[in-house]
């Protein structure tokens, strides 16, 4: 059968007022990228937290837990020796740095990547489909990155998964990454492109589930140092008023001060995150629209004019609808993780 280059593709939609108005698509695809970047920046900090949890937590031991109101329990108090807290501290790093440490996921460490690392090999497999479809619909973006290496790992992460989940996680990450390729070197027949996009469709979808998945245990990383730090700053101020220290009030304001600080920098991380979670939600549902779209150019489609014109206000619909979130998540995530 006839291949039909990437410049053929869109000849045929650009070329006909009848086709699809494939403009939409490009944008959405952009902020599909767009919400890839923003999440490699968060993934970044999902070992920090976990650092930052395990530095205060060992005071969260020692004292009830204590609102910013001072509201406490003095009778919970409890304490752990010296010794006891140090080795504690250095397994609970450890396990950081075996959890959140992220390294580059090639072929010979792949069966031993750990779940960040795995997550970023996701992420930059979603960010090269959203590149992908984007040059598909005629943008002029950078070409699709490491594919090669990406691929290269699909085999090893499956040898090396821990649960049925993460393996078909792996397998329809896989099968984007043969998507992608093929329509990198051309070979997408017209006359299949319709099976293609419908399956990888599905792929994409679990991609994004996954995804999701760690973005809220990096919520609940957030939560563990919040916590912690309610303990570690709340601990002074406990000990200081029992003894009726006379310097009291003169280091309350302070600490208090950067008790809120520590507080809202949390508060505005979790609100990114629920940021990037909504984005991935959107995105999930706006992938029918994109990929019906791309459907469209295919010589079997079926659409009609009518169908077309539809398609084109329900694209325009999302793309609107969308733009605020993306706009939001990319001015947050640029001012938190800098």
């Amino acid at each position: 059968m006839k291949k039909v280059s990437l410049f053929v593709l869109s000849s045929l939609v650009l070329g006909s007022c009848s086709q699809v108005n494939l403009k939409d698509v490009q944008e959405l695809a952009k902020q599909g990228k767009t919400t890839t970047d923003a999440y490699q920046s968060i993934a970044e900090d999902f070992y920090d937290t976990c650092i930052r949890r395990v530095e205060y937590e060992p005071y969260a031991t020692e004292i009830p837990i204590v609102n910013i109101d001072n509201s406490k329990s003095p009778d919970q108090k409890t304490s752990i020796p010296d010794s006891l807290r140090v080795i504690a501290i250095k397994k609970a790093l450890l396990e950081c740095e075996e959890d959140y440490k992220i390294t580059e996921v090639r072929a010979e460490n792949a069966k031993t990547a750990n779940p960040a690392s795995k997550a970023i090999w996701l992420n930059n497999v979603l960010g090269n489909y959203y590149v992908a479809i984007g040059n598909l619909a005629g943008a002029n973006f950078d070409e699709t990155k490491s594919v090669k290496t990406l691929t290269d790992a699909v085999q090893p992460l499956i040898k090396g998964s821990n649960s049925d989940k993460e393996k078909i996680e792996i397998t329809a990450a896989g099968q984007i990454l043969a998507f992608i390729a093929n329509i990198v070197e051309n070979q997408i027949r017209a006359d299949i492109l319709k099976k293609e996009i419908t399956s990888t469709n599905k792929d994409v979808k679990v991609v994004i589930e996954a995804l999701k998945d760690t973005v809220t245990d990096y919520k609940v990383q957030l939560f563990g140092e919040e916590q912690s730090v309610i303990a570690f700053y709340g601990l002074p101020l406990i000990n200081h008023e029992q003894k009726n220290d006379p310097l009291y009030d003169l280091f309350k304001p302070v600490i208090v001060t950067q008790w809120k600080q520590s507080r809202a920098l949390i508060q505005e991380k979790l609100n990114n995150a629920n940021t990037l979670i909504d984005s991935f939600n959107k995105l999930e549902k706006d992938n029918e629209s994109i990929n019906k779209t791309l459907t469209s150019i295919s010589l079997d489609s079926g659409l009609t004019a009518l169908q077309k014109r539809n398609l084109n206000q329900l694209l325009a619909k999302q793309v609107k609808e969308l733009q605020p979130v993306i706009s939001k998540l990319k001015k947050n995530t640029e001012l938190l993780y800098r």
